[in-house]
């Protein structure tokens, strides 16, 4: 298919009518995600009465046409088909997602015996999402519940062995991910949770560099709605294929999962040289432009100050399905 893809984005002149979304998407390198809005345009187009009208022509008229011609209907009959299944499927974050997360306060508190009322444990996450359910905050749009850093077992600093599925700590997490999803998703909120696009997470623990299919299979067994995907223990030319790996991963899962990748916090301060266009193929609805907010004053002024000097290239980035992410909503 692919091969009879790029015959028809030759200079073919009665065969252009597969027109500028096709050649846009099909001739160009990006041809692993095609959005939705795109291939309804590309079906649209190819159904127009011209292209039918040159179909027909160039089917009587020229038989060195006639492969081309079934390999055109071939084409159009799968973006069609593409089309519908696309529509059968809801897009995410059309609007910002909203919520909870607990690492602007709590860190990676993990001593629960000596902080019992603030460390990374169930409790902590259940009674979050009873307080947002129950102050009015759920149905106000702040909808998801997402654990940071630090809820793996394991010891920090040790390299994940080949094949080695994802674990909750089971001292902190007695019940278990499935079962602190359901909790939550009875409050009418969503489930999130956190991993690293790096040999290990910021705080040490198992990173998901290299296991994208594995650990989102896990994540949908869970129930899990939200992935925040960090960037430590890596680099830029990680990102480039680890946080594409990731998407495909996720979108393969079997379950609709919000994705946050932190791949622009990690390369640099000028946000007009920070690829977004790919972090949107690479699947990413949002992603954090920079620093993690602290919890002084400073911290929220220096990121409103970053915004405000590159507002143009991020209001230029996002819009629904892709936004930027200035850390401060994790408050």
């Amino acid at each position: 298919m692919m091969a009879a893809t790029r015959l028809l984005c030759t200079r073919t002149a009665g065969f252009m009518l597969v027109c500028r979304y096709a050649r846009f998407h099909f001739c160009s390198h990006r041809t692993a995600r095609i959005d939705r809005n795109s291939l309804r345009k590309v079906a649209s187009e190819c159904r127009c009465t011209a292209a039918s009208a040159l179909l027909r022509e160039r089917t009587h008229t020229d038989t060195r046409y006639s492969h081309l011609v079934r390999i055109m209907q071939s084409l159009i009959a799968a973006l069609l088909f593409g089309a519908r299944v696309a529509a059968q499927k809801p897009q995410l974050a059309q609007t910002p997602p909203m919520g909870w997360m607990s690492w602007e306060v709590f860190r990676c508190e993990v001593d629960c015996a000596k902080n019992p009322d603030a460390c990374i444990n169930e409790r902590l996450y259940k009674q979050m999402a009873l307080a947002l359910q129950t102050d009015g905050y759920v149905a106000a749009g702040y909808k998801t519940i997402s654990i940071d850093d630090c809820w793996e077992s394991g010891t920090p600093g040790v390299l994940r062995r080949p094949g080695e599925s994802l674990q909750m700590n089971a001292s902190r997490f007695p019940s278990g991910p499935k079962a602190l999803a359901d909790y939550i998703h009875k409050r009418g909120a969503k489930f999130g949770i956190y991993s690293d696009e790096g040999t290990q997470t910021c705080q040490g623990y198992y990173g998901s560099q290299g296991y994208e299919d594995l650990d989102a299979r896990t994540f949908a067994s869970w129930g899990v709605d939200y992935l925040k995907l960090d960037g430590c223990n890596n680099d830029a030319a990680g990102f480039a294929t680890g946080y594409p790996a990731m998407g495909r991963a996720l979108q393969k899962s079997g379950r609709d999962i919000v994705y946050s990748c932190s791949w622009p916090a990690y390369i640099g301060d000028d946000e007009a040289a920070k690829p977004y266009d790919a972090m949107a193929d690479a699947g990413c609805h949002l992603w954090r432009n920079w620093h993690d907010i602290q919890c002084e004053w400073s911290s929220l002024r220096t990121i409103m100050n970053h915004w405000g000097n590159n507002s143009v290239a991020l209001e230029k980035a996002a819009g629904p399905g892709r936004w930027n992410d200035p850390a401060r909503p994790r408050a």
